[in-house]
Order: C-alpha cells, then sequence, then structure tokens
C-alpha cells in the first residue's frame, strides 16, 4: 500500500492517518485471524464429523459383520442339528427295523414250535387215540369161543394188559381151519396180526383227562372187559390149582399103582 504524502497535510494529520491505517491493518488481520480460526474450526468440526461417520461407518460395518458370522454360525449349527437329528432318525429307523425282524423272526419261530408242538400233539392224540380203540376193542371181545387161553406158565406170570387174544383165532377143539362163527366173516383175516395195547388211557401223559372224551357205553363195556379179564384170571387161577391137585392126584394114583402091583407080585 502507498501512501501520498502530500504538502497540504499536516504532521499530526498524517500521524493519525498512519495510525488508522495500522489500526485498519490489524483489524483486517484479526479478521482474517478470525475467519482462519473460524475455518479451522469448521475444518476441526468437520474432520470430526468425518471420524465420527467413519467410525460410525466402521461399526456398523463391523456390527454387521459380526450379524453375518452370528447368523453363519446359527445355520450351521441349525444344519449340524438337522444332519443329527437325521441320522438319529435313521439309526432308529435301522433299530426299529432290526427289532421287527427280530420280533417277526421270533412270532415266526412261535409259529413254527407251535405248530410242530401241535402237529407232535395231534400226533400223540392220534395214537392214544389208536391205543385206546384198541384196548376198547380188545376188553370188547368176547370170553367165549373167540380167545384162546394161554395155558403156559410164563403166559399166566404176565399181566392181563399184556396179553391180548386174537379174535381170528378159534378155540374150539380139533378146528384147524381158524374160522369164526356165522355172521363174523368181515372180521375173518388169518393175515392180520394180533392187536398190541398201548398203556392205558390213566397213564397217557399225552391226553389229559380233561381232554380225553370217553362214551359212557364204552366206558361201561371197557369195566365189563377188565371185570371179564378178572374172571378169566381167576378161572386161570382155578384151572392151574385143579391141575396141580390132578397131578398131584394122579401121582398118588401111580404110586398106588405100584405099590398093588408090588403088593400082587409078592
Amino acid at each position: 500500500m502507498s501512501f501520498t504524502i502530500t504538502t497540504t497535510e499536516t504532521v499530526q494529520e498524517r500521524w493519525v492517518r498512519l495510525v488508522c491505517e495500522q489500526v485498519e491493518r490489524a483489524r483486517l488481520r484479526q479478521l482474517e485471524i478470525a475467519a482462519q480460526e473460524a475455518t479451522f474450526e469448521e475444518e476441526m468440526v468437520r474432520l470430526e464429523e468425518e471420524a465420527a461417520c467413519e467410525a460410525e461407518h466402521e461399526a456398523e460395518e463391523k456390527r454387521i459383520e459380526e450379524e453375518r458370522k452370528l447368523k453363519e454360525e446359527k445355520q450351521a449349527a441349525k444344519k449340524r442339528e438337522e444332519e443329527q437329528l437325521v441320522e438319529e432318525s435313521i439309526a432308529k429307523a435301522k433299530a426299529d427295523a432290526l427289532r421287527k425282524l427280530a420280533e417277526e423272526e421270533k412270532e415266526r419261530n412261535q409259529q413254527r414250535a407251535q405248530a410242530l408242538q401241535e402237529l407232535q400233539e395231534r400226533r400223540d392224540h392220534a395214537a392214544c387215540a389208536a391205543s385206546r380203540r384198541t384196548s376198547d376193542q380188545a376188553s370188547r371181545e368176547p370170553l367165549g369161543s373167540k380167545q384162546k387161553i394161554f395155558k403156559s406158565a410164563s403166559m399166566r406170570k404176565r399181566p392181563a394188559s399184556v396179553v391180548t387174544p386174537n379174535p381170528n383165532e378159534d378155540s374150539t377143539p380139533g378146528d384147524d381151519n381158524n374160522d369164526n362163527d356165522e355172521g363174523d366173516d368181515e372180521d375173518d383175516d388169518d393175515d392180520d396180526p394180533p392187536p398190541i395195547p398201548l398203556r392205558n388211557r390213566e397213564a397217557c401223559l399225552h391226553c389229559p383227562e380233561d381232554d380225553v372224551v370217553v362214551d359212557e357205553e364204552q366206558e361201561e363195556e371197557r369195566e365189563e372187559g377188565k371185570g371179564a379179564e378178572e374172571e378169566k384170571e381167576e378161572d386161570e387161577e382155578e384151572e392151574d390149582e385143579e391141575e396141580n391137585d390132578n397131578e398131584e392126584d394122579e401121582e398118588e394114583r401111580k404110586r398106588r399103582r405100584v405099590r398093588k402091583g408090588k403088593c400082587h407080585a409078592m
């Protein structure tokens, strides 16, 4: 800035003017400094705001990243749980299938065993029924001309339930054709072996008493047959005693004849 000094200006005026100019320059300098300070403050505020925004943005990004990671972890945990549930369901299904197969196999084995047991029971019942029929048939046989009485000692010692007479043999002496009486031609079969009675119905282990259905008439006939067998045994014992007595009498008579012969010879 240039100052123009005029001749008409006094010294005092000039100093006043210089002082005013200095004051003005100082004021302008202060204004400039104030403006600079204001600009600096604004810049600082702006920078602070920018820093705050940047920090907030970073925090937001960090929060978003953490949320994303947490979400991924939750999804992974959920996926693991789903996979575990699937594995458990598969294992449970396998166990159920194996248990079902085992139960079916056990049921089949039980049914097979029950079927075998029923078959064996039917066979045993059939054998017992055949035994009962044979025993009843043997007990219903007449004790007259259609039974052969065995006189040997070995046969007499056997129990009556074991000795079964042959219905096809005729006890009539002198009849060798083994023919039965008239009206029994259908039972005349020399090739059929004599029936062999099995164990009694009371001793049967396969037919409990509740399962045995006995006809009253058959039971009466069976009891009559037992009574007839007992009578037969008694008759055989009496005949044995009579034979023994006859043998003793015969020996006594022989001894007497021998003594008489000796007496006549003398």
